[in-house]
């Protein structure tokens, strides 16, 4: 057991000395300006790195790339300013295997007009976003996605970190496979669901649907504006707050806890200690809470 917890130590201090030297070899790799118009599109493709995306007032798109030598040796930067607006790529050499890819550190840092559109892939990043007022695409095969105060048409995807999102209008719709989700002060629809965390969703308006496959799921409402309300969770607890005179036709249920709800019935259907039915403050839109595996409030 002690060799074991030496190993451990050992590898741990190995990945976190790599790291450091691979940071610390960061320089800049390109840096580029644009002229665009307000509403077109950025594009980025890319098979590696952190992307940060902010906005500012001019019509313009500046791209800052920043990395490691190997980055700029290895890897295949294409740069199009065309009437859809900005595109770049970057791809590894077609030679290189996955074991000539490690070691490889990227770095995006963009500035694009705060009304534009965005389009972002990266397969080994995280991606940063702020203010952007357009529709949104976000996608990472391995990496964390954080955005705050977009407004528009928002759908984030990621096969292995967490999603937060802060202060967003429109439609919001994020899943990942293997980390949490949480949604603080939302504005529209939101749509989460993730195979292996929890979600805490908090805000207003808006059809709202949860799901998760292994945690708990969590939502704050502040407002009355009911427009259905789906959540659902095969492994944990579920906690729904809303203001006492919020309406809905309720139907909450388990099959390996307890249900409780503390606003009243106006009309019942079916109680049990495994399921409510029935309407609170005269019925309304759906409020349809399931869990195989946990309690209900």
């Amino acid at each position: 057991m002690k060799n074991a917890q030496i190993w451990r130590l050992a590898t741990l201090f190995t990945l976190a000395v790599l790291v450091n030297v691979i940071v610390a070899e960061e320089k800049i790799i390109h840096q580029k300006t644009f002229n665009t118009e307000f509403g077109k599109d950025l594009k980025l493709n890319t098979s590696s790195g952190d992307v940060y995306v902010s906005t500012w007032d001019k019509p313009e798109v500046y791209v800052k790339i920043s990395g490691n030598r190997k980055a700029k040796d290895k890897v295949n930067f294409k740069f199009q300013n065309n009437d859809n607006g900005v595109e770049i790529t970057a791809k590894r050499d077609s030679w290189m295997n996955f074991f000539s890819w490690s070691g490889i550190y990227l770095k995006y840092e963009i500035k694009v007009p705060k009304n534009y559109n965005a389009y972002i892939s990266t397969a080994g990043g995280d991606i940063k976003l702020y203010d952007l007022k357009g529709e949104l695409k976000l996608e990472t095969s391995g990496g964390d996605v954080f955005i705050k105060g977009t407004d528009g048409k928002n759908h984030i995807s990621t096969s292995g970190g967490d999603i937060v999102a802060e202060n967003n209008e429109g439609t919001l719709d994020v899943s990942t496979s293997g980390g949490d989700i949480r949604v603080k002060s939302f504005n529209g629809d939101v749509s989460a669901s993730t195979s292996g965390g929890d979600i805490v969703l908090m805000g207003k308006n808006g059809k709202i649907s949860a799901s998760t496959s292994g945690g708990d799921v969590s939502l704050d409402l502040n407002d009355t504006m009911n427009e259905g309300i789906e959540l659902s969770t095969t492994g944990g607890d579920i906690q729904v707050r809303v203001p006492a005179n919020f309406a809905a036709n309720v139907d909450l249920s388990t099959t390996g806890g307890d249900v409780e709800c503390d606003i009243p019935l106006t009309s019942k259907g079916k109680i049990s200690a495994s399921r409510i039915r029935g309407e609170i403050n005269g019925g309304g839109k759906i409020l349809d809470c399931s869990t195989t595996g946990g309690d209900i409030h």
